[in-house]
This record gives C-alpha cells, sequence and structure tokens, in this order.
C-alpha cells in the first residue's frame, strides 16, 4: 500500500493580541534587527503570524531581510567578526575559522563569498603539482564534448563492455551487496550528505532527510508517533534475478497504536525509485509505504522548518 499524503503539522494556540503584545512588537520592531525566534517563543506564535501582525502595523526594520541572516545580523552587532574574517581567511581553514567566529560551515562560505574573499591555491597541489603539469588548467569546450561523445557511444554500443551482462551483473551483485551491509552510499548531486550532530550524529543522505528526521523527533515529543528508526529494514525482490533487488524505506515509524508503517522522503522520482515502490507494491502489499513527495515537503517546511532547531 503507497499513499501519497500532505503533512500537517500541530498548529500552536493562536491567542487575540493585546495591548501589551503590540506594545511589544512595537519596541522590537523599532531596533536594526528582529529576532523572529525568539519572539515565536514569546507570543507562542508562528513567526508567519508575528511577521503579518507586523505588516498590518505598518511595522519595518531598518536592514533588509533578505539579505543572509548571519551577515545582516552581525554587520549591525558584531562588525569586528567581518574584519577578522576577512585577516583570516586564507590563513584558517574553514572548519576552524567557522569554530573560531560561531558561524556553520556553510554560513561561513556565505559570507565569505558576499565579502569577496577566495582561497588560495591547495596547498597539497603545491607541494606536489599535477604530475601531468596540469594545475589550474582546465579541458577546452571541445575536449569536454569529444569525452562525453565518447562516453555516451560506448554505452549506446551493444557490444561494449559496459553493456555486457557480466559487467552489468557485476555492479548489480556489488550494489546489492553493499546495501545488505548498510554501507552503501548513494550520493546525489545536491544533496547534502553526511552526519547530524543534532539527530545523535546519524548520516542522512541529504537535507531533506534529516529535516524528516527533526519532523519526527518532533512528533516524538508531541506525543503522536511513539519511535522511528532510520533505514532499518531492507526489502528483498527475490524473484528478481538482475536489475532492483531490493529496496529500504528511509523510515521506519511505530504508531501510538505499536503499527509499523514506513515512510520515504524523495524529491525526484528517478527511473529506478519508480521501479523500487511498484515491485514494493507487487510484492509486499499488505506493507503501509507512505510518500512524501516535493509536494509535500515543501507544505511541511512552510508549516514547521521554523518550530524545529537546526532546520536546514
Amino acid at each position: 500500500m503507497i499513499e501519497i499524503v500532505t503533512l500537517a503539522s500541530p498548529s500552536l494556540n493562536q491567542k487575540r493580541w493585546t495591548e501589551n503584545d503590540i506594545d511589544i512588537l512595537k519596541e522590537e520592531y523599532a531596533k536594526d534587527w528582529v529576532n523572529l525566534k525568539r519572539l515565536s517563543k514569546l507570543f507562542n506564535r508562528l513567526p508567519s503570524n508575528i511577521s503579518r501582525k507586523a505588516r498590518k502595523l505598518g511595522l519595518k526594520t531598518k536592514y533588509n531581510r533578505k539579505l543572509p541572516k548571519e551577515i545582516t545580523k552581525e554587520w549591525i552587532k558584531y562588525p569586528e567578526k567581518m574584519d577578522f574574517i576577512k585577516l583570516n581567511y586564507n590563513k584558517v581553514s574553514n572548519s576552524d575559522l567557522a569554530k573560531i567566529t560561531g558561524y556553520s560551515v556553510s554560513g561561513l562560505e556565505k559570507i565569505a563569498a558576499s565579502l569577496g574573499l577566495k582561497k588560495p591555491k591547495n596547498e597539497v597541489w603545491e607541494r606536489s603539482p599535477h604530475p601531468r603539469g596540469f594545475l589550474d588548467e582546465y579541458h577546452t569546450k571541445e575536449s569536454k564534448k569529444k569525452m562525453s561523445e565518447k562516453s555516451i557511444n560506448a554505452w549506446k554500443n551493444p557490444v561494449s563492455k559496459l553493456n555486457s551482462l557480466e559487467h552489468r551483473q557485476g555492479l548489480s551483485n556489488r550494489a546489492t551487496l553493499l546495501q545488505a551491509q548498510g554501507k552503501f552510499r548513494n550520493r546525489y548531486s545536491r544533496a547534502k550528505i553526511g552526519k547530524r550532530k543534532d539527530i545523535n550524529n546519524m548520516f542522512f543522505r541529504s537535507s531533506w532527510e534529516a529535516n524528516y528526521a527533526r519532523y519526527l523527533n518532533f512528533l516524538v515529543k508531541q506525543k503522536q508517533i511513539k519511535k522511528w528508526e532510520y533505514e532499518a529494514d531492507v526489502f528483498w525482490f527475490n524473484e528478481i534475478k538482475r536489475g532492483t533487488r531490493t529496496y529500504t524505506p528511509d523510515f521506519k515509524i511505530t504508531t501510538l497504536e505499536n503499527l509499523i508503517e514506513y515512510h520515504e522522503v524523495k524529491g525526484w522520482m528517478d527511473p529506478k525509485s519508480k521501479t523500487k515502490l511498484k515491485r514494493m507494491a507487487k510484492y509486499y502489499p499488505k506493507i503501509k509505504l507512505i510518500l512524501i513527495g516535493a509536494k509535500e515537503y515543501v507544505a511541511l517546511k512552510k508549516e514547521v522548518s521554523r518550530l524545529i532547531p537546526n532546520w536546514e
């Protein structure tokens, strides 16, 4: 059973705005910078609700809030940090500089880009130049085109080694083995793959999966589900001899009624993913599998991202 659902989050109890609340709101908006997260906790309201009320009252902040938050906030409060980054960006690694300044690495890189800072040549390449003398050189468009055409033709050629049964079966066997051992790492082109310290240092394949895990932790605290597990079970398609033979759902959910369901976070449905879901429905029809697609994820993000710490 595969369902596509629209997820709704628990809404905060909304109260009428009192005169005292409005006075506090005006005082906050009179400052150069408004911390919506702090106001959200203070008023027990969604940040979007606070912003909407401010617009109705004609309240505005001095600085453009479309700028990256770290840049806008620190320019106002701690301009010396910017000077520190300018002086040390080429001397210290991004991870060390991030720890010193209190930013995330991605936040630091955004700031550096806004300041026009660039790292010098990689020190490793300085010590050990490219063996073929290609350091700081790039392939021409013509060379890239030739390499691309050669690769495409190799895959199109039915007698090519890439299309031989032995080669393809070997790739399938290796991928299946790594998947079963929990060592398979499918690197999506735009995914932020890696461990998250705030989620017990667990490994996730994308920021979407990490955020959904944070959402599930939120549901556990709200006592809406009992627990969740990440990539807990592998489903085998024993009747299939080659190709997609296993499927590992992203999340295993235990409901308050002790029922089991699986959630799959899928931003882009490629052919292989479609095959997995079709075979899952065919060979495991009694398993409840909920698909969270791009539309559902975006709706969830709008509802709860401001309520959940460390949302990416």
